[in-house]
């Protein structure tokens, strides 16, 4: 019988009796691949502690898994099951190791462009352990889903790896603190890099630059600004030594 070169199913043959034979392969195939998550990528052997339905996908091989590299093994009636992927870059599937997702293209496997997770080989060329993050001081890294917080009570400093976060003044924290954003020569913010600063305190907050110039939006005055109570500002780097910071309860 002819076989579907994409999935590898067996074509029905006219006035064949098949029909319950293709079924089951059709089953099996998306119990299989469908929504696919695993373990783990490059498992070599089992390690006798999975459930019923849990996958992997094969490295070297060894024991239960010997012979079966590169597979995808899922326990079914405590009896592992292989399956090879059924045609390049189908499927994309889940590492719940790292959360990354995984492609097979020409048999290989790999982390999917853009598909998240742990450490991957290369990124623009830089190899090992890549931080899609980076260290702040770079815009175009990937950035956060959310604005992260960098909780402080006393006089702080901005670090490189406050772009993007919010520097937050908590209730309580106490009068007179002043948080500060470091001139270019100290910290090289990136052009276009933002900082948020959040005051929950009964006292003002003062938000100050150090050597560089912080301009107010819609004004233009320079200096130090103040944060009332449950204000929030954000300050854009515009130039290599200029803010331009607004906000609410900003002054």
């Amino acid at each position: 019988m002819a076989t579907e070169p994409n999935t590898g199913l067996t074509w029905q043959e006219a006035n064949s009796l098949t029909t319950d034979a293709l079924h089951n392969q059709v089953v099996d195939l998306l119990a299989v691949w469908l929504n696919c998550s695993v373990l783990a990528v490059g498992q070599a052997a089992p390690t006798g502690s999975e459930a019923e339905g849990d996958r992997y996908i094969v490295g070297t091989g060894t024991g239960a898994f010997a012979t079966h590299d590169d597979e995808l093994a899922i326990l079914r009636g405590g009896t592992w099951q292989f399956h090879a992927p059924p045609h390049a870059g189908v499927p994309i599937i889940k590492n719940q190791d790292d959360g990354s997702d995984w492609e097979c293209v020409g048999g290989v496997w790999s982390v999917k462009a853009g598909g998240g997770g742990g450490a991957v080989s290369s990124v623009n060329g830089a190899t090992g352990a890549v931080d899609t993050f980076g260290t702040g001081l770079d815009v175009d890294a990937t950035g956060f889903r959310g604005i992260p917080q960098n909780s402080q009570s006393v006089n702080y400093t901005c670090v490189a790896a406050d772009a993007g976060k919010e520097v937050y003044h908590p209730s309580g924290a106490g009068s007179g603190d002043t948080f500060t954003i470091p001139a270019n020569a100290s910290v090289a913010y990136e052009i276009g890099t933002a900082i948020t600063f959040t005051n929950m305190d009964s006292n003002a907050l003062s938000i100050a630059i150090t050597t560089d110039t912080m301009y107010l939006a819609g004004v233009g005055t320079t200096g130090s600004r103040s944060l009332a109570q449950y204000g929030t500002a954000t300050a854009v780097k515009k130039t290599s030594t200029t803010w331009l910071i607004s906000g609410v309860g900003l002054t």
